[in-house]
């Protein structure tokens, strides 16, 4: 796949229809979960470079958040 740095991989769809799809036209299985169809989202923007786009947090205002990052 070619290398576009622009182009955003996000995740879609409904309750138990969740798939990942990028502006460059791939899109992954429907996954029952977020966190499955987030799996894809990360292996597609490993392979190709594409941007992930991060989903908003909801929650307190004051509340502490931990992020956990794959090296």
């Amino acid at each position: 796949m070619s290398s576009f740095p622009n182009m955003q991989v996000y995740i879609d769809g409904r309750t138990f229809r969740q798939t990942a799809q990028c502006d460059c036209g791939w899109s992954s299985a429907v996954r029952w979960t977020r966190g499955s169809a987030s799996v894809d989202a990360g292996i597609h923007t490993a392979q190709t470079g594409h941007g992930l786009v991060s989903a908003p947090l909801v929650g307190i205002p004051d509340a502490r958040v931990l992020v956990l990052q794959a090296s």
